[in-house]
């Protein structure tokens, strides 16, 4: 039966995150304590952790106590969870570096609980700059430097300006209008790319179009009997079809086949 439906072209494709991330290194040996949850953003010298030692907090006068704890030096989200990524997956490194070896380094989660004097702790995201990603197309001869692509992410639709392209791994380096929320937790992660524009209209299978002659139509059963109707398709998507000069409601015959004309259909 001919309905009421949206042709969407919406085709799978894998980001690459990168953002403007500050590690903070330990200034001393110890266990590591956030001041703060994963998430919360912090301002410019507000404490970011303290290095508990040797398993108990040090704080034998002011000095000591201050020195435990350690400051942001500058403002954003607190994050744990170190990928091993972050000096390297950047926004300026996916303008300029080779791609092919750049996106070949894997991410290794680890949260610090023990670190010695030096190493990282924890980061800083900043949530004020815009996300860029590398994504990977399954054809970028028709995109433009600069042109404006859209995807779906975590359900919500975002717009990214292209910046790179590339033959090698295929695909574009995108710049996001603002920050992703998600590219934080998951370096890399499935999204939506909004290829073309979605169309609403009257939908039929696309199976149900045929050639009569040198006309494109469907067989429909008008009145319990079967007629060709031609009709115009606007769009499809590999499956339905988005046709004019057909009304929601009546029925076609799928996978037609010859001398269906004026076959009755019993109710």
């Amino acid at each position: 039966t001919a309905v009421s439906g949206t042709i969407k072209h919406e085709v799978k494709v894998a980001a690459t995150y990168a953002n403007l991330e500050t590690l903070i290194h330990a200034a001393y040996a110890g266990t590591v304590q956030l001041a703060e949850p994963d998430g919360r953003r912090l301002r410019r010298y507000e404490t970011a952790l303290s290095i508990q030692a040797n398993g108990m907090y040090q704080v034998q006068d002011e000095t000591t106590a201050a020195a435990r704890e350690m400051e942001t030096p500058v403002s954003g989200l607190i994050y744990h969870t170190l990928d091993g990524l972050e000096t390297v997956m950047t926004p300026d490194n996916l303008l300029n570096m080779e791609l092919s070896r750049l996106l070949q380094l894997e991410a290794a989660p680890v949260t610090p609980a023990e670190v010695q004097i030096g190493e990282p702790a924890c980061k800083i995201v900043d949530n004020l700059s815009p996300t860029s990603a590398f994504i990977a197309l399954p054809d970028v001869e028709n995109i433009e430097i600069d042109e404006s692509l859209r995807f779906i992410i975590d359900g919500q639709t975002q717009t990214a300006k292209v910046k790179r392209k590339s033959d090698q791994p295929q695909g574009v380096v995108v710049q996001f209008t603002q920050f992703i929320s998600s590219s934080v937790k998951q370096r890399t992660a499935e999204i939506l790319w909004i290829e073309r524009s979605p169309l609403s209209g009257t939908l039929v299978p696309l199976k149900a179009i045929t050639v009569r002659g040198e006309e494109q139509g469907v067989y429909a059963v008008l009145g319990n009997i079967i007629h060709f109707r031609p009709v115009k398709i606007i769009d499809d998507d590999g499956e339905q079809a988005c046709i004019e000069n057909i009304s929601v409601g009546i029925s076609v015959v799928e996978n037609p086949r010859d001398g269906l004309e004026g076959k009755f259909v019993p109710k």
